[in-house]
C-alpha cells in the first residue's frame, strides 16, 4: 500500500472513531441522566464559554486534519472533520467549565429576594453543591420591604444577579419587586407560581429543575418608539397593499351573506387610557340587545378567570367563523396602526368597561401601545385564560425590543395559517 493511501485511510479511520464516539456521547447523554444533569447544570451562564471552546475544537481538529499529506478534501473528509471537531467539543467544554468550579470561583454571584418556597428550594442546593456555577452572595427573606437590605447588599460586593421568589399570591406586589429590581441595571429572574404561563409557552432557564423567569428590561435607545413607529407604518402598509385583493373580497363576501355594515368599530382603550375606534371585520349578525349579552359573558370571563373566551356561537356567520379562525377578521386594525392608535406587536386592546374593573397590576397592561399581535396571541390566543393573557402581555412590555417583534410577527404566521386558538 502507497503511504500516501495508507496515511490518508488511517485518518480517516481515526476520525471516524470520533464520529462513533461522538454517537456513544449522545446515547451516555439519552441515557445516563445523573451525568446529563451534572451537563446541564454548568450550561447555565456558559455562552461565552460555548463560542469560545467551539471556536477552538473546529481550528485544533481543522490541524490535524491537514497535518496528514494529501488527504483528499472529499464529502467524507467534511463529515468526519465536524463529528470530530463536535465530540472535541464536549470534551472541551466539559474540562474547561469545571475549572472554576474546583477552584472555588463562581460564575455569578447572586442575591434570592424573598421567602417564597421555589427560592428556598434553590438557596438549599446551592448551598449543598456548586453544580451551576452560582455563589448564594445574600438572602433577603422580607418579601415586602426588602429595598434598603438589596442596596446595603448591593454596595457590599459584586452582584451578577437577582432573583424573585416572594412568597405572595399577589400578581400587584410581584410586579413591584420586578420594578424595584430592575432600577439597579442588574440582570432579574424570577420564580413564581403566579407565572408559570411563561414558562410553558416560553423557553425559559431552570435552575435545578425549576423555571426561572427573565425579567430583565434590555437596554433601549432613546429613539426606540421612533423606530418602532416607522417599522409599523412600513409594515402596515406593506401588508394593506399586498393583501388589498384579499381584503376586497372578504369584505364583498361579508357584504352578501348578511345584513350590516362590513366593519364593526367599537371603542377601545389604548396607550396610557386613550380611548380610540377600533375596527375589525364584521363576523357576527347584527342583533339589538347582544352587546349587553356578550358584556356579561366577558365580565364572567374576567372574574372566574377562565381557560377559554366564551363566543355565543349563534350569532357567528358563515364567512364570520373562517375569518375569525384564521384571524382575518383583524385586517382592518392595519389601519389602526397607519392612524397611530396601535402598533403591529403589543398588548392587546382592551374594551372600556373591562379596564373600568382592571385591578392595578392589570393597568399596567396600557402603559405600551396596543397591538395587532403579541405574546398571548401566539400561545393559544381565546385558549389562554385571563389573567395568563395579561400576564404575557406585561412580559411583552418588558422584554419588548425590535428583534423580540420580529420574532413575534414571524410566529403569528403560522398561527393564522393553522388556526390555532382562534375562536
Amino acid at each position: 500500500m502507497e503511504p500516501d493511501n495508507f496515511i490518508s485511510q488511517t485518518s480517516a479511520k481515526l476520525l471516524w472513531r470520533f464520529c462513533d464516539n461522538h454517537f456513544i456521547y449522545i446515547w451516555f447523554k439519552n441515557s445516563m441522566k445523573s451525568i446529563t444533569k451534572e451537563i446541564h447544570k454548568i450550561r447555565i451562564g456558559s455562552d461565552f464559554y460555548d463560542l469560545f471552546i467551539l471556536v477552538i475544537s473546529f481550528a485544533f481538529t481543522a490541524i490535524i486534519a491537514f497535518g496528514f499529506s494529501r488527504l483528499s478534501l472529499t464529502g467524507n473528509f467534511f463529515i468526519y472533520y465536524s463529528f470530530s471537531a463536535i465530540f472535541l467539543f464536549y470534551l472541551l467544554r466539559w474540562e474547561v467549565l469545571k475549572i472554576p468550579l474546583k477552584s472555588g470561583r463562581s460564575l455569578k454571584n447572586l442575591i434570592i429576594v424573598g421567602d417564597g418556597r421555589q427560592g428556598k428550594e434553590i438557596a438549599l442546593n446551592l448551598n449543598n453543591e456548586n453544580g451551576l456555577g452560582i455563589k448564594l452572595a445574600g438572602i433577603i427573606t422580607n418579601d415586602f420591604n426588602f429595598e434598603d437590605e438589596l442596596k446595603a447588599l448591593l454596595l457590599k460586593g459584586k452582584v451578577d444577579e437577582i432573583l424573585i421568589s416572594i412568597n405572595s399570591n399577589s400578581y400587584n406586589e410581584i410586579f413591584n419587586a420586578i420594578d424595584i429590581c430592575g432600577k439597579y441595571r442588574i440582570p432579574v429572574k424570577l420564580c413564581s407560581e403566579l407565572f408559570q404561563i411563561i414558562p410553558q409557552k416560553i423557553k425559559v432557564k431552570t435552575y435545578y429543575g425549576i423555571p426561572v423567569i427573565d425579567v430583565t428590561a434590555p437596554k433601549r435607545a432613546s429613539h426606540y418608539s421612533l423606530f418602532k413607529r416607522i417599522i409599523d407604518i412600513i409594515i402596515a402598509s406593506a401588508a394593506l397593499l399586498i393583501l388589498s385583493p384579499l381584503i376586497i373580497i372578504l369584505a364583498a363576501i361579508i357584504k352578501l351573506t348578511s345584513k350590516g355594515p362590513i366593519i364593526y368599530s367599537q371603542q377601545r382603550v389604548g396607550l396610557n387610557g386613550r380611548l380610540f375606534e377600533f375596527y375589525k371585520f364584521r363576523s357576527m349578525y347584527v342583533n339589538a340587545g347582544e352587546d349587553e349579552k356578550r358584556k356579561a359573558m366577558m365580565l364572567d370571563f374576567m372574574v372566574n378567570n377562565n381557560a377559554c373566551k366564551i363566543v355565543d356561537e349563534n350569532r357567528v356567520t358563515a364567512i364570520g367563523r373562517f375569518i375569525r379562525k384564521t384571524s382575518l377578521d383583524e385586517l382592518p386594525q392595519l389601519y389602526n396602526v397607519l392612524r397611530g392608535d396601535m402598533s403591529i406587536v403589543g398588548p392587546r386592546p382592551c374594551l372600556r368597561y373591562e379596564y373600568e374593573r382592571y385591578s392595578e397590576w392589570q393597568k399596567r397592561r396600557v402603559h405600551g401601545m396596543p397591538g395587532c399581535t403579541g405574546i398571548w396571541q401566539v400561545s393559544g390566543r381565546s385558549s389562554v385564560s385571563f389573567n395568563d393573557s395579561i400576564v404575557l402581555d406585561l412580559y411583552y412590555l418588558i422584554k419588548m425590543s425590535p428583534m423580540y417583534d420580529v420574532k413575534l410577527i414571524l410566529k403569528t404566521i403560522p398561527v393564522m395559517l393553522f388556526s390555532r386558538g382562534g375562536k
